[in-house]
């Protein structure tokens, strides 16, 4: 059996260092109220089925960064996705991340 040696640990590893995203090589700086100007410009009927997802994770980063709470509704999937970044976007329209970049990346193309 081989003898077990511990030693003092040195770092924190159990915190991640913090990375200044807007520095970050490629970062854009895209927020709730830059995406909700993209939504306000399509139907949401529009919507290709292919948009559901990316829209679903935006909405859900944007509302945790925005600490809102996703609340159950009987709407269409994509309406009350919308519906959720609409109030984000009332509420801290400053906040984004890179889901929030992706879904505005493809809202761009759809409006092109």
């Amino acid at each position: 059996m081989t003898p077990l040696q511990t030693e003092p640990m040195r770092a924190d590893w159990t915190t991640a260092p913090l990375v200044d995203e807007a520095s970050a090589p490629g970062a854009t700086t895209v927020t709730a109220l830059d995406v909700n100007g993209l939504l306000a410009r399509l139907e949401v009927s529009d919507l290709d089925v292919t948009f559901v997802a990316p829209l679903a994770i935006a909405a859900a980063e944007l509302a945790e960064l925005a600490g809102i709470a996703w609340r159950p509704s009987t709407d269409d999937p994509a309406v009350a996705m919308v519906r959720l970044i609409a109030k984000i976007a009332v509420r801290d329209p400053g906040v984004g991340g890179p889901h929030t970049a992706h879904l505005a990346e493809r809202l761009r193309t759809l409006a092109a």
